[in-house]
């Protein structure tokens, strides 16, 4: 898997390329156009896609090494835990006990 590739699985997790597109103010087909056709994208674009996903890992998404995230855990149903005690807690969930880590709530 190539970069491209990587970038196109990361987008389609978030939704439609186009809508993604839109939400980061990029013309109609620019980003999806230079995945299809796997042309460069310019380090303004990577700038403004990191600063809105910030949890996405650069280094996954150019060397395809590590974790498509940085530390984050995704559920089943991809929802990202960004805090410590949430993980936590699920994780005692799966386990089945209760504060073990010393987590309140």
């Amino acid at each position: 898997m190539c970069f491209h590739d990587r970038l196109k699985k990361l987008i389609l997790l978030e939704g439609k390329i186009s809508v993604f597109e839109q939400k980061l103010g990029f013309s109609f087909r620019s980003l999806s156009g230079a995945i299809e056709a796997k042309r460069g994208i310019g380090s303004d674009r990577l700038e403004l896609i990191f600063a809105a996903y910030p949890n996405w890992s650069p280094t996954w998404l150019f060397t395809g090494k590590g974790d498509m995230y940085l530390d984050t855990i995704i559920t089943n149903d991809y929802t990202v835990l960004d805090s410590i005690e949430p993980r936590l807690k699920a994780i005692e969930k799966v386990l089945g006990i209760t504060n073990t880590f010393g987590v309140e709530g």
